[in-house]
């Protein structure tokens, strides 16, 4: 992994850890350039770091200890503008227009990524329409697809283009999993022609970082697309529900008039009238929804990511109904006795809640792979630190629970894949309660048993655990 520390002229430092050494290039280049202020303070020295650790705690760690090696050392006062530059060397050296033509010609570079990858894009369309036509995938073709792919992925961060390479990596993942009959069945093509549409409209209405509801709504498209719902993306559709509503203009307060007391005059006496009965109305019989419109069977939405026929659900998929907001309260039947791991297992909990209520709300598919990176990447974290307790313990079975690890992360894998083939409004609570099975069902029933090993040693267990704790994100909630 690669981190930059961005120390600051109050003397506080700042680290930031990137799996991609593309994306920590980035953030090097975009601290350096804009000479920006992090939280008010202004840059003094930006670092970047390379750590051989699996761990972004731990390699946080290495580099505030100074244990690393920098690669790279930038001080911000040798950072001068050019202009200034030019003052200091002298006249017949360099002149202004000199500077400004450069600064022109690295701006049209820039430009020229957009147009440079709308021809790639054109490429890759040119090779989905040449499958769609030969119904059969030529080996040589899907080569070339592939490393069109990866390219749009590793360039899209550089130019700040952050929804090409979040695109590019979904389609690169779809390439590497659907078989050559999917990809050349009507279905296959359409979810093909739906990724080379988005991609242009990324770059036709140049939408750089993650888009803001523009994005977020094509991204959304695009996963209908893809689950089945619709065959293709419409583009007006997608302008159209991104536009911010009008507000609606305030109603003038009508104008108060002093009340006036009318004269009261003694009233005539009159007869009591006897009240009608008043004839009660039949509610009208409730009008039962419509089914919606393009929503296929769960059989035909297997067919993305299986090789002959229709796989059947996973095991641990319960009824949608069986799950619910209070589902992934933490409850004290989940402790193992080693308040360190407890803690990791309530933050698990709380990572599938909130995967959860984003699906309630309808979330696309971006803010849902976002929970998903998170949950998998502290899964690994946190096994790691359990398989170092049960060593610390001494516990005979850490062979065999360190296998059932292993499956946990390729059932995590699994269940991902199966939310995306879902279309139906319960997909989220399935899903959701698959979760629950996972991480319950290996707590009690696996979790269980390092128990009585650990408490002998629960001192020493915790000593080590709080040394090398991860740091965690709470969303939407304090700690």
């Amino acid at each position: 992994m690669f981190i930059v520390a961005v120390l600051k002229n109050s003397g506080q430092k700042n680290f930031e850890a990137f799996w991609n050494k593309q994306e920590a290039a980035t953030f090097w280049s975009n601290i350096i350039s804009s000479r920006r202020k992090l939280e008010g303070d202004a840059v003094r020295e930006v670092v970047l770091y390379e750590s051989e650790t699996s761990s972004i705690e731990h390699g946080i760690k290495e580099a505030r200890q100074n244990r690393l090696q920098p690669i790279k050392t930038h001080k911000m006062n040798e950072n001068v503008p050019f202009y200034e530059k030019i003052k200091r060397t002298g006249p017949g050296c360099v002149t202004p227009e000199t500077i400004m033509e450069a600064e022109r010609q690295i701006k049209a570079e820039g430009a020229r990524f957009v147009e440079v990858t709308k021809e790639t894009v054109q490429s890759f369309q040119k090779k989905v329409e040449a499958l769609a036509s030969a119904k059969e995938v030529h080996p040589h073709h899907k080569v070339v697809m592939d490393e069109i792919c990866y390219n749009l992925k590793a360039q899209g961060g550089g130019y700040s283009y952050t929804l090409i390479t979040f695109v590019a990596g979904h389609l690169e993942k779809y390439l590497k999993r659907a078989q050559d009959e999917d990809m050349v069945s009507e279905r296959g093509v359409n979810i093909l022609r739906a990724y080379v549409t988005t991609f242009e409209f990324i770059l036709n209405n140049r939408i750089t970082g993650t888009g803001g509801d523009l994005g977020r709504t094509l991204i959304k498209k695009l996963d209908e697309v893809i689950k089945g719902v619709n065959a293709d993306i419409d583009v007006a559709a997608v302008r159209a529900a991104a536009k911010p509503k009008p507000k609606p203009k305030p109603q003038p307060k009508p104008e108060v008039k002093p009340e006036v007391k009318p004269e009261v005059k003694p009233t005539p006496e009159v007869a009591p009238t006897v009240e009608k009965p008043i004839e009660e109305e039949m509610p009208a019989a409730p009008v039962q929804p419509k089914p919606e419109p393009g929503v296929i069977s769960q059989e035909s939405l297997a067919e993305l990511f299986e090789q002959k026929k229709a796989e059947p659900e996973p095991e641990n998929a319960g009824k949608a109904n069986e799950v619910n907001e209070k589902t992934f309260d933490w409850s004290e039947k989940y402790s193992v006795g080693i308040p360190e791991l407890d803690e990791d297992h309530r933050y698990l909990f709380h990572l599938m809640k909130h995967f959860y209520l984003t699906s309630e709300r309808d979330g696309g598919l971006y803010e849902v792979d976002i929970i998903f990176s998170i949950l998998k990447a502290f899964a690994r974290v946190h096994f790691g630190r359990e398989e170092a307790a049960m060593a610390i313990a001494g516990y005979d079975k850490t062979v065999e629970h360190v296998k059932q690890h292993e499956k946990l992360m390729v059932e995590l894998e699994e269940m991902r894949d199966y939310y995306v083939m879902l279309t139906d409004e319960e997909a989220g609570k399935k899903v959701s309660n698959m979760f629950v099975k996972w991480l319950s069902g290996h707590i009690q029933e696996e979790d269980s048993g390092y128990q009585n090993s650990m408490q002998a040693k629960s001192e020493k267990i915790s000593s080590f655990l709080q040394e090398m704790d991860m740091p965690k994100a709470w969303i939407g909630e304090e700690e």
